[in-house]
């Protein structure tokens, strides 16, 4: 019975890749079509020039600063959030910093994180602080979301749609990389689903071409979908050094693809 089940199965995989080859609008990237209801949530902002999240103006000029100075040099760029901008110390994760220097010094990367951002935020700094234009990296990761939950109250269809163009904007300033976009991280705090449900949505991006995807969910969390103890801080919402350690094995994965 096992055996006719995994035959069932494997005849089943075989079926949808030759859909796949034979006609592409079947696993066609959605990236250019817009989420559809997004523009119904209230929680869904179009703003593309947003005040800086927490009057980042001098972590902007740093920033820019390192791009002008270091240049073609940044073969990697890391976009995001707190949990971005935490690979170079942080109060809620702890150990980013160490992994940081250890696992990604060799890429001489540009952190692009910035605590507190959404999603309107991030696509303001890629489209109008002009840090794109000093640079030409050859990977550029993002993760960017969770920020929309909790007190901005936005749903995961109008937070799917904000990163789509957040992908799109890191196509166009970033026209020589490869993108690889994560799937928002889990978290502990009730707010779990949203994030869940947005990946769902975003997943279907890639084209695995410029833009890949991948979620790291099954190495954060159980086979309950608990999170696995120590992987991340105290909030349960930033990663602890174990959270960054994996963290950080799957961005080398990728980027030795792509970093000669």
């Amino acid at each position: 019975m096992k055996r006719i089940l995994s035959s069932f199965i494997a005849a089943a995989v075989l079926a949808v890749l030759a859909a796949c080859a034979s006609s592409g609008d079947a696993c066609k990237s959605k990236l250019n079509e817009p989420v559809p209801g997004a523009e119904l949530d209230p929680g869904y902002q179009k703003v593309t020039t947003p005040a800086l999240s927490q009057n980042f103006v001098q972590r902007i000029a740093e920033k820019k600063n390192q791009a002008q100075t270091e240049g073609k040099n940044i073969q990697l760029v890391l976009v995001g959030d707190s949990i971005t901008h935490f690979w170079e110390g942080g109060f809620f994760g702890g150990g980013g910093q160490s992994v940081y220097q250890k696992e990604l010094s060799k890429y001489t990367p540009l952190n692009l994180g910035f605590s507190g951002d959404r999603t309107e935020n991030i696509l303001h700094v890629i489209k109008n602080t002009g840090i794109f234009e000093l640079i030409d990296p050859k990977v550029v990761t993002l993760m960017i979301g969770t920020n929309n939950f909790g007190m901005h109250e936005a749903e995961p269809v109008a937070t799917a749609e904000a990163i789509r163009l957040c992908v799109l904007a890191l196509k166009e300033k970033a026209p020589n990389a490869k993108i690889l976009l994560y799937g928002i991280f889990p978290r502990g705090d009730g707010l779990g689903d949203k994030c869940a449900a947005t990946n769902e949505i975003i997943k279907d991006f890639a084209d695995n071409k410029t833009v890949f995807y991948e979620d790291l969910t099954p190495k954060f969390t159980d086979e309950n979908g608990n999170l696995i103890q120590g992987v991340m801080g105290f909030d349960r919402l930033h990663p602890a050094e174990k959270g960054y350690q994996i963290w950080a094995e799957s961005i080398k994965a990728f980027a030795d693809q792509y970093i000669k």
